[in-house]
This record gives structure tokens, C-alpha cells and sequence, in this order.
């Protein structure tokens, strides 16, 4: 008997191959990272103006919006020429000096200052401009996040509901409570995808985790693998969370050698029978390789023929429809069909 396999896309609806994928009968969902809203490139549009694009464009395939809450995140980079001061989206506490890291972990520096909370003075590092929007980790036991839902995303999320979005991800979970507090500006009707990228995290989903309605977890490898004390332990960090939620979704890092080239290396193929293997039937691609149109192309084909050499075929999850309206009607068919291009739709077609 076939069995059922989720693949969800990171997409945004200002991307041009936004609506072919987003209707594409092999995408279960859709994940927009709500950063991209502070991003100067999508200004010309309002917040409300472009998540009812990206509801409608769906053509009913569920839309979740990622909704940033425990995530450290740089909301401004104060000018200065000797060393790095960023204000960031959270009061914290840490024991200093600390190492904080930028760019998904490949970019230290030395956290030698917290002014009132909330402003970070560097005094090495990092090597590379940090920029407004950007994530960033401090992996010292002793960091203290004040807060669950910032009041930016707070508004957000109203405009989403407003707009139709009713599936949700929520960043760094690390207790049921925050989830709690979550459905009190989400609702109970959508899904609530709680992500689990740090120790705090792993030890709810180890210790404490019990499932709730319409909620099921998401083991975040993009800021899991550089949270947790060794890499390696980010195999029985992955096992553990789909142990304690078989619905849980294997996210990034997945098939990521097909962003630059025609065919995925052999450690791509070896972590997606892994993560079969260990029991998830739902898999998301990352921003990085959803961001142009022909990596996302080639691995959708990649996905759906290793999954079906496995018994496994592709599913959409619709989201509940709307009562038309004379300016909102049904339309329940893709108009763009899905595509499979060049030599990669003979190899993996």
C-alpha cells in the first residue's frame, strides 16, 4: 500500500515561481518567513496586500506563516566604525564575555556588552556585515530570553488571521506554556507547528512534551544543528522529536547540494533514508533552496521520485475553504501545472 509523504516549500508570494509551486499538486504547504516582511526588497507592497497573495495564489494549498518568538533576532545595527552594537528583539541575560553567532553559525564573535537588556556591544567579530532581520545564537547555558511573542509579530499575526492564514509556525519553543500562549493570538482552528532548535527545546520535547491538539513539532535543523553541544548529537536530537510526534516535520538542511549543482551528493540521499528511516513523513525545504526557481524545480523531482522508489507518493493538505464572495470565488484547480525541466525530469522524472 502507498504511503502518504508531506513536502512543504519556503516560499514568499513576491517570488515569480511563487504560484507554480505553491499550487503544485506535490506541495502539502507553504512556510513564509515572516523576517521578509522587514526586507527593503518587498516594501512596495503592504503587509495585509501580500499575505492575501499568498493565500489566494495558494489555491487553497495551506499557507503557514513563521511567526519568530524566543529567536534572537537584530531588529537594528547602531553605526559605529570600531566594533559591532546591534539592538535586538528580546531582553536578555547572559554571563559574559560570550560567543554569539551569525550567518547559520559559520560567523562568531565575542559578546562583551549588554546594555539595558536589549543592546549588544561586540568587542571581536564577526567577519562578515550583519544586517537588520539577521537570526543570531548564543549557545552559553547561562542565556536568559525574556518574552515569548514580540509585539511586531503580535500585529502580524492579527493581519494574517485577517487575511486567511490559518496554519502557523512558532520559533524556539522550549515549553508547553509557550505554545499556550501562542494559541491566545492564533486560535484553536489552524495548526501550530512548534520548532525545536535549541537545548531548552530538546528538553521539553525529551522531559516534558505531551501532544496537544492541532499541534505537532518540528525539528529545526537550521539553528538545532548549531545549538546543540556537539553536531553529532543532531541525529538523536532528530530521532527524539519524531519519537515523541510521529506527525513532526524534518526541516532544513535537506537536499541543499542541489542549490548550486544539476545532482545532490550522496549525503543528501543518505540524511533523506535517514530521515524515512527514522519515522518522519513530513520533510521542508529551507529559504536558501527555495529562493530560485530551478534548485526548487530540481529538488521537488528529486523528492518525489526517491519517495516513490519507497512506496511513498506526495500529498497536498488542503486548507478549509472560504465562503465565496462576488470578489473571492473558488477556484479548487492549480492553473499552473507542474513542471519537470531539462535532463533532471529524465533522471528523477
Amino acid at each position: 500500500m502507498t504511503k502518504e509523504l508531506e513536502l512543504f516549500v519556503t516560499l514568499w508570494p513576491e517570488f515569480p515561481h511563487y504560484k507554480r509551486f505553491a499550487s503544485d499538486e506535490r506541495i502539502a504547504g507553504v512556510r513564509m518567513n515572516s523576517v521578509l516582511f522587514n526586507s527593503d526588497r518587498y516594501r512596495h507592497m503592504s503587509s495585509e496586500d501580500i499575505l492575501r497573495k499568498a493565500v489566494k495564489d495558494a489555491d487553497g494549498t495551506r499557507v503557514y506563516l513563521d511567526i519568530k518568538g524566543r529567536q534572537l533576532r537584530v531588529r537594528k545595527v547602531v553605526p559605529n566604525d570600531n566594533h559591532l552594537e546591534i539592538i535586538i528583539n528580546h531582553d536578555i541575560e547572559a554571563d559574559l564575555p560570550a560567543v554569539a553567532l551569525f550567518k547559520g553559525g559559520n560567523d562568531p564573535a565575542r559578546l562583551a556588552e549588554i546594555v539595558d537588556k536589549r543592546k549588544l556591544i561586540f568587542d571581536a567579530g564577526p567577519q562578515w556585515k550583519v544586517k537588520p532581520g539577521e537570526s543570531l545564537a548564543i549557545r552559553d547555558p547561562s542565556l536568559k530570553v525574556h518574552g515569548t511573542i514580540p509585539g511586531y509579530e503580535q500585529e502580524t499575526i492579527k493581519k494574517a488571521l485577517s487575511a486567511g492564514v490559518k496554519d502557523f509556525m512558532l520559533s524556539f519553543v522550549e515549553q508547553e506554556s509557550d505554545i499556550e500562549e501562542f494559541r491566545k493570538y492564533v486560535g484553536k482552528e489552524g495548526e501550530v507547528v512548534a520548532k525545536i532548535e535549541s537545548l531548552g527545546g530538546l528538553s521539553y520535547v525529551r522531559n516534558n512534551y505531551k501532544p496537544l491538539p492541532n499541534t505537532s513539532l518540528m525539528t529545526a535543523r537550521g539553528d538545532l544543528f548549531v545549538m546543540v553541544e556537539k553536531p553529532h548529537e543532531i541525529v538523536k536530537a532528530a530521532r527524539d522529536i519524531v519519537n515523541a510526534d510521529p506527525n513532526a516535520i524534518a526541516a532544513s538542511r535537506i537536499l541543499l547540494s542541489v542549490t548550486n549543482e544539476p545532482v545532490p551528493s550522496c549525503s543528501d540521499f543518505s540524511d533523506m533514508e535517514f530521515l524515512l528511516n527514522a519515522g518522519y513523513k513530513r520533510m521542508m525545504l529551507c529559504d536558501g533552496l527555495c529562493m530560485e526557481e530551478e534548485p526548487l524545480d530540481r529538488a521537488v523531482n528529486i523528492v518525489e521520485s526517491f519517495a516513490r522508489d519507497r512506496g511513498y507518493e506526495l500529498v497536498k493538505k488542503l486548507s478549509t475553504p472560504q465562503p465565496a464572495t462576488p470578489l473571492q470565488t473558488p477556484n479548487p484547480q492549480p492553473q499552473t501545472p507542474p513542471v519537470k525541466t531539462g535532463f533532471l525530469g529524465k533522471i528523477f522524472g
